[in-house]
């Protein structure tokens, strides 16, 4: 019985150390996906600081892309992080 649950216990550890080695792809990352559907749409961006794609803020990629952005939103240290 106690080797069942060894085994049982090193089964689960292992599907778990598994789960943790993808990578999550935030939202904002998949630029592919929905800049097509930002494309010629007035866009409100609520973000701070670390609202990050790479090396680059969301916002930057998002006016570099040509999109229409009209309105962002931020935390009062406003959304590069620099602000009083």
């Amino acid at each position: 019985m106690k080797n069942i649950l060894v085994i049982i216990l090193t089964l689960c550890y292992c599907i778990l150390c598994q789960a943790q080695t993808e990578q999550v792809i935030l939202g904002n990352e998949q630029i592919s996906a929905y800049f097509p559907l930002l494309k010629g749409k007035r866009i409100a961006v609520f973000s701070n600081h670390t609202g990050m794609i790479g090396n680059k803020h969301t916002i930057d990629v998002l006016l570099e892309n040509k999109l229409n952005v009209v309105a962002i939103f931020s935390p009062e240290h406003g959304f590069r992080g620099n602000a009083d």
